[in-house]
């Protein structure tokens, strides 16, 4: 189902109706930015909103997947093929689901793994690869852990996560520093780490956020 399609086909409706995205929302009980969400086709509304949202627009529940006005002999046939691509949907994403949620394990594993790396083994933190990869692990992780499939949603949310992972990876940093007092040698390489990986994670959100706004 076109997400995107479905959401032009209720913007389209709401303005015949005369109705604003705040006025629409108020009468559904849900924020206008869930309106704007829904029109822009970043997501589709619940189950639990289509009775309410096609009785505001004045149509079925099949016009509204459909994207368009149906005849009485056109809904019957339409109903049965907006059933089978509800079904075949459905099970795609249940598959996609299930391969999203083992790769963003299979790189939380990973990013583990270089931490480990890095505390047991000493990993010289003055070269950056190691603090790239774990970052690049934990984002990729968390992305596919959350489940997010269009570009516009995965770059919101690695917008939101990004800072977070670079305080993270400099605070399992500063722990790794405060557990080999005893190496001063070692101290001078985690601290370049805790800083590079801040600096990396906000410079990623800077690219991020330009990004964001040329979509």
């Amino acid at each position: 189902m076109d997400q995107e399609k479905v959401g032009t086909f209720m913007q389209t409706l709401r303005k015949e109706k005369g109705m604003t995205q705040k006025e629409l929302a108020e009468k559904l009980c849900v924020s206008d930015k869930t309106i704007s969400k829904w029109e822009n086709g970043n997501s589709l509304p619940d189950t639990s909103f289509l009775p309410d949202l096609c009785k505001e627009l004045d149509i079925s529940v099949n016009e509204l997947l459909s994207c368009e006005r149906l005849s009485p002999d056109e809904y019957s046939k339409k109903s049965e093929v907006t059933i089978m691509e509800l079904m075949k949907e459905n099970q795609e994403n249940r598959k996609g689901t299930k391969v999203q949620l083992t790769l963003g394990i299979v790189f939380l594993i990973l990013t583990l793994l270089m931490f480990g790396l890095s505390v047991g083994f000493n990993i010289t933190w003055l070269i950056d690869f190691p603090t790239i990869i774990i970052i690049t692990f934990a984002a990729l992780a968390a992305v596919l852990l959350s489940g997010k499939r269009k570009m516009k949603e995965i770059v919101s949310f690695l917008r939101k996560v990004i800072i977070p992972i670079g305080v993270l990876v400099a605070l399992v940093s500063g722990i790794s520093m405060l557990r080999s007092l005893d190496t001063p040698q070692t101290i001078g390489p985690k601290v370049a780490a805790a800083f590079i990986s801040l600096m990396y994670s906000v410079v990623i959100y800077l690219l991020l956020s330009i990004l964001d706004r040329t979509e």
